[in-house]
């Protein structure tokens, strides 16, 4: 049977004499004693609590026509969120969601830049109940109907149907709110 120790329990326990019967138990103590002393030099991860805002960043972009791509600047932001995102989950003590979260972030920073009529984007991850909730604002309202299947032979229209797989894969959800200004992905945690 294995046991949790505390650190309140292994101060408790300290102070027992070491008789002929507890000589086991002693050594199982100052094991874990050694446990500790190596712990206390490992840098400590802040696990994310119950309400809180992980990420909360805002870029602008510049003013274009809306036939010519994006300029470089601009499509260095995606690059940028994704790093963002990650530093911000596996600081918080989860790295386990960053790989799904990065590419949701990358896909909707991308549909935000690209098909952008505003100038200024927000990206915001928040923790709430179980659930981190991935949304990209870009303060313009815009179309509000669900994306149609792209064919075999299309080059772009894949992002929106990879955030609803990557949501459904991780028992969350995706839409659209602010008539259209801003995108949402929830991902369960945990």
């Amino acid at each position: 049977m294995t046991q949790v120790i505390s650190a309140r329990a292994l101060k408790k326990f300290r102070h027992l004499p070491c008789t002929s019967l507890q000589t086991g138990r002693r050594r199982r103590w100052e094991h874990v004693e050694r446990i500790y002393r190596r712990l206390d030099h490992l840098p400590v991860v802040r696990r994310a609590t119950r309400h809180e805002t992980l990420l909360k960043a805002e870029f602008t972009i510049q003013t274009r026509m809306p036939d010519v791509p994006p300029s470089h600047k601009d499509s260095k932001q995606v690059s940028a969120m994704r790093h963002r995102t990650r530093e911000a989950l596996v600081g918080r003590g989860l790295p386990y969601i960053a790989d799904d979260a990065e590419l949701v972030v990358s896909e909707l920073v991308t549909n935000a830049v690209m098909h952008s009529g505003g100038r200024k984007i927000t990206v915001a991850l928040t923790l709430r109940d179980g659930c981190l909730r991935i949304t990209v604002g870009d303060g313009t309202p815009g179309n509000t109907a669900l994306p149609t299947p792209p064919e075999d032979a299309d080059e772009h229209g894949r992002g929106l149907f990879l955030v609803q797989s990557i949501a459904a894969g991780q028992k969350g959800a995706w839409g659209i709110s602010g008539n259209g200004a801003t995108t949402w992905c929830d991902l369960a945690v945990g």
